[in-house]
């Protein structure tokens, strides 16, 4: 017996070297990583991107805090013999995604693998468990299973909630409620789009070229549509004629050749009119006002459209696969009714008009 437990001591000994222990040597292993990890404080310390640390000293294995993502570094022989790429796995089950000679890469996004988040008072912290499962070999053993945890701390400096933070943009929720951060136009192009156009001037049978435009923040994912526009024989006339109305419907289109183009940019739309007068006016000039909205891309809602309609098919359509079956209906596109032409929020009412000679229909470049 004497003899075995001196055998089993020499094994200890020789298990040390290799990498492992008993369990007791273990916990104190942990104790001092923990202690060096936290220091006197009660947070663990800032872990910047791109920075490597080592998980244990003895294991020699060190992970690597990304922007969006952390990587697990194994030597090849970091138990005194080499480890198959099988062997190793991260959280949930994410296995090695690059092996050399000098070791193993684990290297994967935040939030995969079984990563649980935790938002501490100053500091974000990324938790996971390195797995290590030694294959069968046979009858005897040359390493034991074991688990290592994972962490990666990253500060809380994005805190909108926090005065003190001066971002380099301005939020969609800020560009909304400030409308002048939306800057809209509404412009007339000649018949080749090439140049607008300042005072034009049309014969019945031409159609107005019309570009409705959007400028902001090219981070922002929007594009500009246009919800109503509405045509009169002055500014103050009492006499109007729906154009464009029910979020979208170019509703002229099932009288005359008007249409929507196809869009050459979110933050671009282009449409056409047929020139048309209003016989009773004692002027020969048109006011055409337009109400023009920011709608955020992949929305999904019929309030964000371009609908015209076809009179071949007798069906309403648009270029871009949105849903134009509410243009059709009596009902219209959530309910008819009245509408301001003055904007609020994300939207705005640019207009277009002047004089012109007699006979002609002028549609000036507003906005």
């Amino acid at each position: 017996g004497r003899d075995r437990d001196r055998g089993w001591d020499r094994d200890q000994d020789r298990g040390k070297e290799q990498g492992w222990s008993k369990s007791k040597d273990k916990d104190k292993d942990e104790d001092r990583e923990t202690r060096t990890r936290t220091g006197t404080g009660t947070q663990g310390p800032w872990f910047a991107p791109g920075r490597r640390r080592t998980l244990r000293r003895r294991a020699a294995v060190s992970v690597t805090c990304g922007h969006a993502w952390l990587a697990v570094v194994v030597p090849a022989g970091f138990l005194g013999s080499r480890v198959a790429s099988g062997e190793l796995t991260l959280g949930s089950g994410c296995g090695v995604t690059t092996a050399d000679g000098d070791g193993y890469w684990l290297k994967h996004l935040l939030v995969g693998c079984g990563t649980t988040l935790e938002l501490l008072p100053d500091s974000i912290h990324y938790s996971n468990v390195l797995h290590y499962r030694p294959l069968a070999g046979g009858p005897v053993a040359r390493a034991r299973p074991f688990s290592l945890p994972v962490d990666c701390y990253y500060p809380r400096t994005g805190s909108v909630s926090s005065g003190a933070i001066q971002p380099t943009w301005v939020p969609f929720g800020s560009t909304v409620a400030h409308r002048r951060r939306l800057r809209f136009a509404l412009d007339v192009y000649d018949s080749t789009w090439s140049s607008r156009l300042h005072q034009p001037t049309y014969s019945l049978g031409e159609l107005i070229n019309i570009e409705a435009s959007l400028s902001t923040d090219p981070r922002l994912s929007l594009r500009v549509f246009v919800d109503e526009c509405v045509a009169s024989p002055s500014t103050a006339a009492w006499l109007e004629y729906k154009v464009i109305a029910d979020n979208g419907c170019l509703l002229d289109g099932q009288l005359g050749r008007s249409r929507f183009l196809p869009q050459r940019g979110d933050r671009f739309l282009r449409f056409q009119l047929d020139t048309f007068l209003f016989p009773n006016a004692s002027g020969s000039q048109i006011y055409l006002r337009c109400r023009l909205k920011a709608v955020a891309e992949g929305a999904g809602s019929t309030s964000g459209k371009a609908c015209s309609y076809d009179p071949v098919a007798a069906a309403w359509h648009s270029h871009d696969g949105a849903n134009c079956s509410c243009c059709g209906s009596p009902a219209g596109c959530g309910g008819r009714r009245r509408r301001r032409l003055t904007g609020s929020g994300g939207k705005r009412t640019p207009s277009v008009g002047s004089t012109s000679p007699t006979g002609g229909l002028p549609v000036p470049s507003g906005a």
